[in-house]
C-alpha cells in the first residue's frame, strides 16, 4: 500500500502538467488550455450518442430480425440497440413482431410504407 502511495506522491505533478494553474497551495484553480478543451470536447457524451438509425434500418433490410440478431450486425451494444428499436417505433419506422418487446421471441422488422401517389 505504501508504494501506491509513494507512486500517486511522485506523479501528482505530471498529472496537473498540461493544465493552467490560477492561484496557490490551497487556492489553486486548475483548468484545461484552449487547445486541449477542443480535443475533450471530441468525445463528450452528447457526441457519443449518434443516431444510429440508419445502421439498424440497413442491418434490419426486409427482413424480421431478433435484438441480438441486429446487435450482432452492426456491433452495437445490447442496450443501445433496444434504444434505437424504442423510438424507431415510436415513430412508425419499424414495428414489433410478437407479444412484447422484452419477450424472448420479440422480432422487429420495417414498417411498409406505401407509395405517396396511386398508379393511374
Amino acid at each position: 500500500m505504501e508504494s501506491l502511495i509513494t507512486r500517486l506522491r511522485v506523479s501528482w505533478p505530471y498529472a496537473f502538467k498540461d493544465l493552467d494553474r490560477s492561484g496557490a497551495r490551497r487556492w489553486a484553480r486548475y483548468e484545461l488550455p484552449p487547445r486541449l478543451l477542443r480535443s475533450a470536447a471530441v468525445g463528450t457524451p452528447a457526441s457519443s450518442r449518434a443516431d444510429r438509425r440508419p445502421q439498424l434500418l440497413e442491418a434490419l433490410g426486409d427482413e424480421t430480425l431478433s435484438r441480438a440478431e441486429l446487435a450482432t450486425r452492426t456491433g452495437l451494444g445490447d442496450q443501445t440497440v433496444r434504444r434505437w428499436l424504442s423510438i424507431m417505433r415510436e415513430e412508425g419506422v419499424v414495428e414489433l413482431v410478437g407479444s412484447s418487446p422484452r419477450s424472448r421471441d420479440a422480432r422487429y422488422r420495417r414498417v411498409q410504407q406505401g407509395s405517396l401517389f396511386s398508379p393511374s
